[in-house]
């Protein structure tokens, strides 16, 4: 999966998306995400990426 880290956090793909986060455990969780996608289908690899989604969305409360 492409990736690159920016001064301002992670960048990664999911399908056709991509996202840039500031939290390594969301660009881990996206990662795998990605790779199940492409393995056992989008069905399968939805639950890790909400997962990470979630996780972006308590991080960035918590820092914020």
């Amino acid at each position: 999966m492409p990736y690159r880290i920016k001064s301002d956090g992670y960048v990664c793909m999911y399908g056709s998306r991509t996202f840039v986060t500031k939290f390594q455990q969301v660009h881990i969780y996206l990662q795998i995400a990605e790779a199940v996608r492409r393995q056992s289908g989008i069905e399968k690899s939805r639950k890790v990426f909400e997962m990470a989604l979630d996780t972006e969305k308590k991080l960035s409360r918590m820092y914020a």
